[in-house]
């Protein structure tokens, strides 16, 4: 996809995720900075937000665009590249591997006290891959220096898109056996829905209460590893976020942000 199309996907994005601001009525306020400081207050914390990595769903797209092929989103018409059943829950490529593998001189640099991941297949891996550092070389080798929990609220707008829905956990735990899956208390994907997308409404709320999770946790400085469409719900309808915040995250693309909850006036 040219940087132009990027350009107007992201400005049509952002205004379909001020739908998703799930914060009125809320007595407080989620606010998203840049980190230009080491300051480091009680009410905040810090965060580093990932999109995950090259997918084969998005080189399936991209090799139909080559081809001058068209379809239309969110259809279950067999032109749509993104209902094909051989990429439900999508892996990462072999150039996406290689994404993640070179955000390690970056992330090993991070005080991370936490990883949490969409429980979907490309983003647990890019986390995986990205933090490699704070992954034991095998099993037998004992657990991961911090925890890497799996959180459904994170993962991305789901809904007719095969690639967006998720396998079994019970396959998961196979594939990536570092991965605390706890607080996933079902085995079969819940959310997914054949017959429609899910709303910027529906994402903003669960975000929100990803949020308010986030915000009783102990740590201070956590990773989260997700995807283009909920991210750009974070940053444009869910939380105030400061003006460089706001575009499209790019694949891979990496943000340390600081989040501060305040009590509305």
């Amino acid at each position: 996809m040219c940087d132009t199309v990027k350009v107007r996907k992201s400005a049509k994005e952002r205004a379909k995720c001020r739908a998703g601001n799930a914060l009125i009525g809320s007595p407080l306020v989620t606010i998203l900075e840049a980190i230009n400081s080491n300051s480091s207050l009680r009410s905040s914390l810090r965060s580093s937000a990932r999109r995950k990595t090259l997918g084969f769903h998005n080189l399936l797209a991209d090799s139909y665009r080559s081809e001058g092929k068209t379809w239309t989103q969110y259809t279950t018409h067999p032109s749509n590249p993104y209902v094909k059943p051989e990429i439900t829950d999508a892996p990462l490529t072999h150039k996406g591997r290689l994404q993640a593998t070179s955000l390690q001189p970056l992330t090993s640099t991070l005080p991370i006290d936490l990883v949490v991941v969409s429980p979907q297949n490309r983003a647990t891996h890019t986390a995986l891959l990205a933090f490699s550092h704070l992954i034991p070389s095998t099993i037998s080798s004992g657990k991961p220096l911090v925890p890497f929990l799996a959180y459904e609220g994170v993962r991305e707008e789901t809904g007719v898109h095969v690639c967006d829905m998720r396998r079994s956990i019970t396959e998961a735990k196979k594939e990536f056996p570092y991965i605390d899956y706890s607080l996933i208390k079902s085995d079969l994907d819940p959310m997914f829905m054949t017959d429609r997308r899910e709303t910027k409404e529906e994402i903003g709320g669960r975000i929100y209460d990803f949020l308010m999770w986030l915000k009783e946790r102990e740590e201070q400085n956590v990773a989260v590893a997700s995807h283009s469409g909920w991210l750009m719900t974070v940053f444009n309808g869910v939380v105030l976020s400061t003006e460089e915040l706001l575009p499209w995250f790019q694949t891979g693309e990496l943000r340390s942000v600081k989040l501060e909850w305040r009590v509305k006036n």
